[in-house]
């Protein structure tokens, strides 16, 4: 029996982890959201991938470096369903396309964030006006900062409870996210919904 339940103890230990780290990028992306200085309000025909350069344009005119951004699932839909990348087959040889499209997008590292990944006080999507759909940022003002209190990365201890007949074991980690500059960050917000 003890040998059976290795793969299964790996696998609970592997999900006490993903909870840990869903933790702190909660933290992360809310600290975003709430503290942008820089936002970029989107129009009728802002949507998709001018939304995004707009927000780096604002974090650019703060003499930041945009390097990374995050968006929402309902804002990666509009932004492939934008004709700048649903069309990149016109816009000429394989040269230009890079250029005008692509590079914008694929120089920078991009993150996925869910609805759940949001815990503030703003709005979080882009289905809604005032939603935030879309986040970019120098990352080099933007710090997670991790402390266990046994003074490892994060603190893992075993319980035992005889009465329920449970054995397991628990993680604590104390977290934050500090931004140096607020004005490289920007945010794109949804104000034509």
């Amino acid at each position: 029996v003890r040998h059976s339940q290795v793969d299964l103890i790996e696998r609970q230990i592997s999900f006490l982890g993903e909870k840990v780290e869903n933790a702190i990028n909660r933290k992360f992306l809310t600290t975003l959201v709430d503290d942008a200085q820089n936002n970029f309000d989107t129009d009728g025909s802002d949507q998709g991938v001018p939304a995004l350069n707009g927000a780096y344009g604002e974090v650019d005119s703060d003499d930041f470096i945009p390097d990374t951004y995050v968006t929402h699932p309902e804002y990666r839909t509009t932004l492939f369903d934008d004709s700048n990348i649903a069309f990149a087959n016109r816009a000429g040889t394989d040269d230009v396309i890079r250029e005008r499209v692509f590079d914008p997008l694929l120089s920078v590292e991009h993150y996925g964030a869910s609805d759940a990944t949001y815990d503030g006080s703003g709005s979080w999507g882009y289905a809604e006006g005032g939603e935030v759909g879309a986040i970019t940022y120098d990352s080099t003002h933007v710090h997670v900062v991790t402390y266990a209190p046994g003074g490892s990365d994060i603190e893992i201890k075993e319980y035992e409870d005889p009465i329920r007949d449970l054995q397991g074991v628990n993680a604590r980690l104390h977290h934050d996210t500090i931004l140096t500059q607020e004005r490289a960050v920007a945010t794109v917000t949804d104000v034509t919904a």
